[in-house]
């Protein structure tokens, strides 16, 4: 969403949980990765981005929770980026 020069951005995965014999594939598949960049910025890439190719640049990465969202504000002008808000739908 764009609004007042400023641009908003939430990134988070929320997939089902099955208890079956594939549940830990399936928790792998949709794993979201939260990782720092060089010059202290923050990277959220896939499973097969991080697991399967494993990029050298990345450092520190962790899981985002299933239902874990987070919600930043990005200036337009400056690209100024704060991160507002958290939040967890398990639901």
């Amino acid at each position: 969403m764009v609004e007042d020069g400023y641009v908003t951005l939430i990134v988070g995965s929320y997939y089902k949980v099955l208890d079956d014999e594939r549940r830990e594939t399936r928790e792998a598949y949709y794993r979201l990765y939260q990782c720092d960049i060089p010059g202290g910025g923050v990277l959220y890439a896939s499973s097969t981005v991080i697991d399967f190719y494993r990029p050298g640049f990345v450092g520190n990465c962790r899981v985002l929770g299933n239902g874990e969202y987070h919600k930043y504000r990005i200036s337009a002008s400056g690209g100024d980026t704060r991160l507002i808000d958290t939040w967890d739908f398990t639901a």
